[in-house]
């Protein structure tokens, strides 16, 4: 009996070593593994960061997204990779004249937290070389704007058949300035571009289709401008007032057929509903409508 107590307990310690080695085992392969990831890691940054160095970086992204696979939880990676992805469509974008675009992502470079410093410094060199190459993008657009400015009233100025000029544009303002004085009353100049109570809109409004302009109750084609355009209104000129009955009265100065037309709206003549229908007649004013008739000739 005693014998067998004694076997029963031998196999028992052996049972207890045994278990405990295994665990010892089990721990320790565990950290080697997850030493060894380290490692692996390590020695992948390592290779990318000199692929970035020599510019290689469908090298570097290859070798990100295979360390990636292997760990996927790792920030420094996961901060590398984006900075790249980022870094590379700047520089597409630079290569293809989109300066703006390549200084988005060039800055957006160097917020990726955790990021490589190696990346930071290229991203900072190409968002000062986009910055230069857009400033003079711009300053190219710029003077070309003014160039083309400069051809356009060039090429109104040496129109010698025109209906219409600057000169005849004074002497415009000049005849209203008699002609209501004559009348006791007071207009002003409008500026194309500027919104008129009376008509519910801008005269540039009926050129780019935001506004019809009817004429004695049919819709006409309007132009703009230093040259009158055949059968349709180009107007040259616009004043708004107030007559001595208080009525709020508008003139338009036109050009139709080659002959000038002044046509006159009181008292918000106008339908709005998608865009704005303002309704002209021609004036009965025979004085203002001869002087401006002769001043076009």
């Amino acid at each position: 009996m005693k014998k067998m107590q004694y076997i029963v307990a031998t196999l028992g310690l052996a049972s207890v070593f045994l278990l405990s080695g295994c665990g010892q085992s089990s721990s320790s392969s565990s950290s080697s593994s997850s030493e060894s990831a380290q490692e692996q890691t390590v020695n992948s940054l390592v290779e990318i960061k000199n692929d970035l160095e020599e510019d290689s970086y469908n090298q570097a992204k290859e070798k990100l997204d295979e360390a990636l696979k292997k760990d996927p939880d790792n920030k420094d990676l996961k901060a590398a990779k984006e900075q790249v992805d980022l870094y590379m469509k700047a520089k597409e974008a630079y290569r293809e004249g989109r300066y703006d675009v390549a200084l988005d992502n060039a800055k957006k470079v160097c917020k990726v937290e955790s990021g490589l410093e190696l990346m930071d410094s290229k991203a900072k060199d190409l968002e000062t070389k986009a910055k230069d190459e857009l400033a003079e993008k711009q300053q190219k657009s710029k003077e070309k704007k003014v160039q083309k400015r400069e051809q356009a009233a060039t090429k109104a100025a040496n129109v010698s058949n025109s209906k219409w000029n600057g000169t005849k544009q004074a002497e415009l303002g000049n005849l209203m300035t008699q002609w209501s004085a004559s009348m006791g009353q007071d207009y002003s100049k409008v500026g194309f571009s500027e919104y008129v109570g009376n008509m519910g809109c801008s005269v540039s409004d009926f050129q780019n289709g935001s506004a019809t302009l009817y004429v004695s109750g049919q819709p006409v084609t309007v132009t703009l401008g230093n040259q009158e355009a055949g059968s349709s209104y180009h107007i040259v000129g616009a004043y708004d007032g107030m007559t001595n009955n208080g009525d709020d009265t508008t003139y338009l100065f036109a050009i139709h057929n080659g002959q000038g037309v002044v046509l006159v709206s009181q008292n918000s003549d106008y339908i709005e509903s998608n865009t704005v229908d303002s309704y002209f007649t021609p004036t009965k004013n025979q004085n203002l409508s001869s002087r401006f008739a002769n001043l076009v000739g």
